[in-house]
């Protein structure tokens, strides 16, 4: 008899942090079971918005990390996605998106 398909464990965002560094910023979402971070950006009105196809801890929605430039603003929870809306100062920009082993980092640029 065939063996049943494994079962894949959902992904999951556990946590974030944001962190300055010399150049601007870096979003870091801690997550399980292969994070995957789409983004859909508008540069004019300095939103970011990154959706994931994933379940989220209550810490996580919890979480606004901010530091001086940018900050988390919003996370919830739709259906089998996450949504989490960055908002960025004048000048600042969404440099990319990064895979990690536990999850991705989004890198953001501070203005010259």
């Amino acid at each position: 008899s065939a063996a049943p398909p494994p079962v894949r464990s959902r992904a999951k965002l556990e946590g974030m942090r944001l962190a300055s560094r010399r150049d601007g910023a870096s979003l870091t979402l801690k997550g399980s079971g292969g994070l995957v971070v789409g983004v859909a950006s508008q540069p004019a009105s300095g939103i970011v918005r990154l959706v994931m196809d994933a379940e989220a801890s209550t810490a996580a929605l919890r979480a606004r990390p901010k530091i001086t430039g940018a900050r988390v603003t919003g996370i919830r929870r739709t259906g089998k996605s996450v949504f989490v809306t960055l908002t960025l100062d004048p000048g600042w920009s969404l440099r990319g998106i990064v895979k990690t082993r536990g999850g991705a980092r989004v890198d953001l640029r501070s203005p010259a």
